[in-house]
């Protein structure tokens, strides 16, 4: 079993439960089982070893942050536990869902939020499909993509009609201005428009 938080210490800032925690709430709700610890910051060799232990069934409930999101095979893992999953993307959970159930037992993920609020529409997503290509355009829509130029990476985009989920018209958008930039044009004769490429052209380098 694994059990995924999203803190490695308690934090006064954010509400959600750390590894620690979560640790020795596991060691007493089951005391007849072996349970280990995995994060960021412990050492490269305490992380394998850790990890090769629950491989080798040494361990039977493994703690652990996102660490364990890729990269991981443990055919015998047949629970995932996430705690705070508001708290992840969809495409963080899809992946970490994917940890379990890769043997011959059936997967179970459980997903435990950290409030007694109904699930969110992102949330509800995850029980409702299992196809990683539509929770990340689901995830995009539902926090918006943040700005274009700029540093925010989520909330509304700053482009006035096109959404990047419109494959179609990014693509000619793209084209048009390629072709555009081929010409050499010389833009000193609209001098507003030629202010404004020079800015946004900043805006790009500098991002």
């Amino acid at each position: 079993m694994f059990v995924v938080s999203p803190l490695i210490e308690s934090s006064d800032v954010i509400t959600a439960r750390s590894t620690e925690e979560v640790m020795t709430d596991m060691k007493k709700a089951f005391p007849h089982r072996k349970v280990g610890l995995l994060h960021g910051k412990m050492k490269a060799d305490d992380k394998q070893q850790v990890m090769q232990d629950f491989i080798d069934r040494k361990l039977d409930i493994l703690v652990s942050t996102t660490v364990i999101e890729v990269g991981v095979d443990v055919p015998n893992a047949s629970i995932m536990l996430i705690e705070g999953p508001e708290r992840f993307g969809l495409a963080q959970i899809h992946q970490l869902r994917g940890r379990v159930g890769r043997g011959e037992d059936q997967g179970y993920c459980y997903l435990l939020l950290s409030d007694n609020n109904p699930p969110t529409k992102r949330l509800k997503a995850i029980e409702l499909t299992q196809d990683g290509f539509k929770l990340a355009e689901l995830d995009l829509e539902i926090r918006g993509p943040g700005a274009l130029f700029g540093t925010h990476q989520h909330g509304a985009l700053d482009m006035q009609i096109a959404k990047l989920t419109d494959v179609r018209l990014i693509a000619a958008a793209r084209q048009a201005a390629t072709d555009y930039i081929k010409l050499k044009p010389n833009l000193v004769q609209y001098p507003q428009l030629f202010e404004r490429v020079n800015r946004l052209r900043a805006v790009v380098h500098l991002n």
